[in-house]
């Protein structure tokens, strides 16, 4: 497998080789997630910030997933400097991170057009949430 990241200015960045990945597909419920690991290197620094999209690829680079970055972490280990970088699938966009169940929920339609500088499209929720 491969890792493609997609910054915020839309460039495209292929990760190295990736050591570890872990991939979970749950048919949208509440949204797939992901967790890959590779070798970092300061010239990654700039597009790890910049990092809101990912693609995961099979060998002939046909699309496994694609996500939006939720964060990373650079760590030093005896083997090296690595970075870890997660996320959730697409259809997380409209969700928070953590997992939520949603009562009387309903969602306005001008809000929900609304795009905010720098992210997705966001989605205004009234009525009473709670967590799981």
């Amino acid at each position: 497998m491969r890792g493609r990241i997609i910054t915020s200015d839309h460039r495209f960045f292929e990760l190295p080789v990736l050591l570890r990945w872990n991939i979970t597909y749950t048919g949208g419920v509440p949204c797939d997630s992901y967790e890959v690991t590779c070798v970092y290197d300061r010239t990654m620094a700039e597009l790890l910030h910049l990092a809101a999209g990912f693609l995961a690829l099979d060998e002939n680079g046909g699309v496994l997933l694609r996500g939006i970055v939720d964060e990373y972490e650079v760590k030093l280990t005896a083997a090296g400097l690595t970075v870890t970088i997660c996320g959730r699938g697409y259809s997380g966009r409209g969700c928070a991170r953590s997992s939520v169940s949603a009562q009387g929920v309903s969602i306005t339609w001008p809000p929900f057009c609304r795009r905010r500088a720098g992210s997705a499209f966001a989605i205004y929720f009234t009525g009473f949430l709670r967590a799981c």
